[in-house]
């Protein structure tokens, strides 16, 4: 899920990403890049109910379930750019 909420986002906001999600935040998401990690991350949500051998009903709860991650994915990493610019800090791998 988490692979899938990286990937997603970045091929969509580079193919298709015009529309800037919260420019004066992080001014490179975009609304596709949203709606590709979520999609990548039910994608991923549906194939791991398959091999896990869920039901349609128990794969399809699964799957919404599952897309909860991606979307406080999103959420946490906007935040984290909101504080980042606030204080001035380019990179926080060193923090």
């Amino acid at each position: 899920m988490v692979w899938a909420t990286d990937i997603g986002p970045y091929v969509a906001g580079r193919c298709w990403g015009k529309a800037r999600l919260i420019s004066n935040v992080s001014p490179g998401k975009t609304w596709a890049g949203v709606a590709g990690g979520l999609a990548l991350a039910a994608a991923a949500a549906v194939a791991a109910a398959a091999v896990l051998g869920m039901t349609l009903d128990g794969g399809g709860v699964f799957t919404l379930i599952a897309l909860a991650a991606p979307a406080y994915s999103i959420i946490g990493d906007l935040m984290k750019s909101m504080y980042k610019r606030r204080v001035g800090v380019k990179d926080s791998g060193h923090l």
